[in-house]
Parts: structure tokens; sequence; C-alpha cells
């Protein structure tokens, strides 16, 4: 009976330690900076994004291997960062995939020719920013995008100048810079690359965990008998 019991409590354990990888939301000390994130496919993940803002500033939110620069006194550290960048004032719009090779590059983040991110939406609402985009899991692109099969830092920077929001291209430096506390880690949420669009977004999560969760389950019985 105490067997029985302490099987059902693993695998009870383990399905649920599974989805909550799928699905999740981090925020900043201050609580007003969040991201939430929930897997839609087999390869694409969605963000909702939320930040300060006011109508000549942008927001951005970035994905990268290590934690370094992400503080004001360190900036000059950041390389290798994948970067959304995004700003509303009211009449124009933009959302933009960039890519830190080196702060020291000109021209701040360079453009992605591969502008890979779909279902975009924007609004700015009583002085906060809030940006919803799917990404692929797996990007095509291996030059200008971290992929997400791996954990991850999420940071943050915001309340920066723009100069134009129809073709941004100069951008001031953020008044806050940060990395939210956790890491994201959805490797265990896709199983093969694909760059497909989603389709559905209907149990998204719980269908792709299904082949891994009952790969755990014959594992740990396996063990257990």
């Amino acid at each position: 009976m105490k067997i029985a019991i302490l099987k059902f409590a693993i695998l009870n354990s383990l399905f649920a330690f599974s989805l909550s990888q799928c699905t999740g939301r981090l925020r900043d000390e201050t609580e007003e900076i969040s991201i939430s994130w929930t897997v839609i496919s087999n390869n694409s993940v969605n963000f909702t994004f939320v930040a300060p803002a006011n109508t000549s500033e942008y927001a951005a939110v970035t994905f990268s291997n290590n934690n370094v620069g992400f503080t004001i006194d360190t900036t000059d550290m950041l390389a290798n960062v994948d970067i959304i960048i995004a700003g509303n004032n009211g009449m124009v719009y933009f959302v933009e995939d960039r890519w830190i090779s080196n702060v020291s590059v000109s021209g701040g983040p360079q453009f992605d020719v591969n502008q890979d991110l779909t279902n975009v939406r924007i609004s700015l609402n009583d002085g906060f920013l809030t940006v919803n985009f799917t990404r692929p899991i797996i990007s095509p692109n291996a030059t200008e995008d971290i992929n997400l099969d791996a954990c991850r830092y999420i940071g943050f920077a915001t309340e920066g100048e723009v100069e134009s929001f129809v073709s941004p291209a100069e951008f001031g430096g953020p008044r806050t810079i940060g990395l939210f506390g956790s890491q994201i880690c959805l490797q265990m949420c896709q199983f093969e690359a694909s760059t497909e669009p989603p389709t559905s977004t209907t149990n998204g999560a719980i269908g792709l965990m299904m082949p891994l969760v009952a790969f755990i389950i014959a594992a740990v019985l396996a063990i257990l008998q």
C-alpha cells in the first residue's frame, strides 16, 4: 500500500513539474515589469511582456545564455543577446527582433533580417506597454537568435528614448535594465524542430508533454517494481 501511494505521489509531482515548464510568469522586484509565456505548438511559444513606457520610449525583453551585463554599470559587457524591442507612440508602433553581438557595434542592436515573430500585438495604456508575440523555440536563424531548447536568462530594458517610431534605428540608454529572478526552461516542451507557424492553442502544453511524461512514468515504475 505504501509503495502504491509513493508511486502516485512521485508520478503526480513529475507530471505537474513537467507541465509547469511550458507555461509561467516572471516579475521583477517592483512587480511593474513582467513576462508570461505559454508553449502553443511543437516549436512555438507565445509571450506577453509588460513594462513601463510612454509615447517616446521603448521597452525590450532579452534572451541570453548568461547573466553578464544586465546592470546599468555593466551594459558594456553585453554580447550575443537576442532582443525584442517595442514601442508605441499612440499612432505608430513597432515590435522588432534584433541582435546584440557586442554593445560596441555602432547603431545599437542589429536588425535581424529574419523577423520570425508572429501573432504580434501591442498596446500602451496608463503608462504601461503590453507586447504580445510568438517566436520559435528553435529558430531557423542560428546566428541572430537564441534558441530556447535549454534554460535561458530573460532580461529587460525599459524607458529608453527612441528617435523614430516609423524607422527605429537609434535607441537611447534605458532607465532600467535587469534580469528576471528565474530562467525559462522549455527543453521539456519540444521534441522536433519545426518552422511551421502555430495552428492551435488548445491544450498545447499538455499535448506536447505527453510523450515525455509517459517515458518518465515508465522509468519510475520500473525502478519501484
